[in-house]
């Protein structure tokens, strides 16, 4: 019998104190409705309030980064997390060099274009060598990558969810890799990315077989819909691209897709 008082007594403190802190917390919110560091950077989402350490009732409400003037400690999070994100994808296969110069590049008609892509179908980057197409991509990469996942900022522990996630839907391959792949292995690379880059179309050899495996990879993601998007990048002229691969295949990439022409000098 005593046992069992002990164990009532127990729960009823802990739902005394669950129920208190809720109470507390309502409270908070009703009265901090600005940043109480206003003028200072916040290092914390906790705060100091009447001798009591506390969440912070501003940085509670941010939900999107939409919001996240209202919070200086929620932006500073933003900002780590788009660093965070920016490694997740070097280490999905994104070049190191093209996300090294997402801090200095230069805005062009062409690089603008691009972003308007909506990941869905395809989109292919034509142009000479050196003029910004595989950055493009690395920059759609980033977009993506983002675009899904940044309602999560704020909450660290589901950061790890959002590296697998990146490493599941987004995949980088050379041309040439995925000539050489065996017919398994690019079915599989055709089919589990949500955001695929096909890199530098063209550079592969020229044989039957390398241009059968890119038709074939082209089909497979053109049969997955819309949902799917695929981005390629070539030096190759847009007609050279009809040439090489056949009709088949540029209009798998253009009948739906989105083609963005580079020129010299972007």
């Amino acid at each position: 019998m005593k046992n069992g008082e002990e164990r009532s007594t127990i729960i009823k403190d802990i739902t005394h104190n669950v129920m208190r802190n809720l109470h507390e917390n309502y409270r908070l919110a009703q009265e901090i409705t600005e940043c109480p560091r206003i003028g200072h950077e916040c290092t914390s989402d906790v705060i100091e309030h009447e001798g009591n350490m506390r969440v912070c009732p501003v940085f509670a409400r941010i939900r999107s980064v939409d919001e996240i003037h209202e919070c200086s400690y929620a932006k500073t999070i933003l900002d780590n997390l788009k660093k965070h994100v920016i490694e997740v994808l070097v280490e999905a296969g994104v070049p190191r060099r093209h996300v090294d110069a997402f801090k200095q590049y230069k805005p062009c008609d062409s690089l603008n274009k691009a972003l308007k892509y909506t990941f869905k179908d395809f989109i292919l980057l034509c142009g000479p060598t050196g003029v910004g197409k595989s950055f493009a991509a690395a920059c759609l990469c980033y977009k993506f990558a983002m675009h899904k996942n940044q309602d999560y900022f704020t909450d660290k522990t589901k950061w790890g969810d959002i590296d697998q996630w990146i490493k599941n839907n987004i995949g980088w391959y050379l041309t040439y890799e995925l000539a050489t792949m065996m017919a398994k292995e690019q079915k599989e690379v055709a089919s589990s990315h949500g955001l695929l880059v096909i890199d530098d179309l063209g550079i592969e050899d020229n044989t039957p077989r390398a241009v059968a495996a890119i038709n074939y990879i082209i089909s497979k993601r053109y049969d997955c819909g819309s949902d799917m998007g695929t981005i390629v990048t070539t030096n190759l002229s847009f007609e050279d691209v009809q040439v090489r691969y056949g009709k088949r295949l540029m209009d798998r990439l253009t009948e739906s897709g989105y083609v963005v022409l580079y020129k010299a000098g972007n």
